[in-house]
């Protein structure tokens, strides 16, 4: 940065030994001289320090389009996008276990269509923040849309002590400005197993890419067939009533 700037030292330092030893019509010429050579340095330290405000804003602007593009922007969980990064790149790393949770809300049209969609964009807000108390900080809890999450964790060794987790979490009714309301979740659960234990069934070679679909369709699959038992049982204590 100091390499342009050594030149002009040099002239201002000559312009100034020059001042000392010239005469009065002399003096003012060159005072002149070293008055626009002064300018010429403040300009260029002026466009050095905009240009270098510039960058910063430009590399701002930047991450805070990749976070926005990677990030959901109502719960400011990782999106779909990410998520799937995320499970990839554990997928290609595994050493044991990688669990992924598919979790869908029970119970959140009704909050809409009574209380707006204000009241339904809080709890999916608090959804979010409940189910980041439920894992650990090396896990992702993601939002995939509408009322659905995710969560990724690489040590799927824990995942029945994360879905006890989070049906208490859910035990407890949720508070949306003052409105206290009852959600219930279906979790949907699917490993995958690098070292397959005694009794698995073995995994087929796929790439990383065909794992994660096969685990995200496995999980959802979970996820539906819990919500359609529930949702029975629902059905047959109404019937018994």
């Amino acid at each position: 940065m100091a390499l342009p700037y050594l030149p002009l030292t040099i002239a201002v330092t000559v312009l100034g030994t020059e001042l000392m030893r010239s005469s009065t019509n002399q003096r003012s010429v060159l005072l002149l001289v070293a008055a626009l050579v002064a300018m010429m340095l403040l300009r260029q330290f002026l466009t050095v320090r905009d240009n270098q405000r510039l960058v910063t804003a430009l590399a701002d602007a930047r991450d805070e389009l990749h976070h926005q593009a990677m990030h959901d922007a109502l719960t400011g969980l990782p999106n779909r996008v990410l998520f799937a990064a995320r499970l990839d790149r554990a997928l290609s790393r595994a050493r044991r276990d990688v669990a992924v949770l598919y979790c869908d809300l029970d119970g959140f049209k009704p909050v809409n269509d009574e209380h707006g969609h204000g009241a339904g964009d809080v709890l999916l807000r608090v959804v979010a923040e409940r189910l980041g108390g439920c894992v650990r900080s090396c896990d992702t809890v993601a939002r995939l849309g509408g009322d659905e999450f995710a969560l990724l964790l690489e040590d799927g060794g824990h995942a029945e002590r994360v879905v006890a987790r989070i049906e208490g979490a859910f035990g407890e009714p949720f508070d949306i400005g003052g409105i206290l309301v009852e959600v219930a979740v279906s979790v949907g659960v699917a490993h995958h197993r690098l070292l397959v234990a005694q009794g698995d069934e073995p995994t087929p070679a796929l790439g990383h890419a065909e794992l994660a679909d096969d685990l995200m369709r496995r999980a959802d699959a979970a996820m539906y067939a819990q919500k359609t038992a529930r949702r029975a049982e629902r059905g047959e204590l109404s019937q018994a009533g």
